[in-house]
């Protein structure tokens, strides 16, 4: 990912010479960060990015990934549901989506309420 990263961000830098931020290129190149274990950063790039626009599915499935993978099992239960309520609504109204994404977003909720189950070993979810 090493290498994905170094070309995302180029990317990243052209889009904020420029005063431009592509949400797509952001979403990349925060996501090519969180699997570079830069969590942080990757996090504070993708809720700018939701800041701007807080409907791409994909992001909060991004932010709620990273949230997961830094321990921050509430965000990412917060996050997992936005992905998945704008996921149901684009799907409905027959805009553009990743067909993988539903999928990956019922997964993801699956690890993050396990999570929270033993994170909380009394709450049952």
């Amino acid at each position: 990912y090493a290498k994905g990263l170094a070309y995302s961000q180029q990317a990243h830098d052209l889009m904020t010479k420029v005063n431009y931020i592509n949400p797509t290129i952001a979403d990349t190149h925060a996501w090519l960060l969180i699997l570079n274990n830069q969590y942080p950063r990757g996090i504070a790039l993708l809720q700018s990015v939701l800041e701007q626009d807080a409907s791409f599915p994909d992001v909060h499935y991004h932010l709620a990934e990273a949230y997961y993978l830094s321990k921050q099992y509430s965000s990412a239960k917060d996050e997992i549901e936005k992905a998945a309520d704008i996921l149901a609504k684009t799907i409905v109204s027959d805009k553009a989506v990743d067909v993988s994404l539903e999928k990956k977003i019922k997964d993801a909720k699956s690890r993050i309420e396990q999570a929270l189950r033993s994170d909380n070993p009394g709450n049952p979810g």
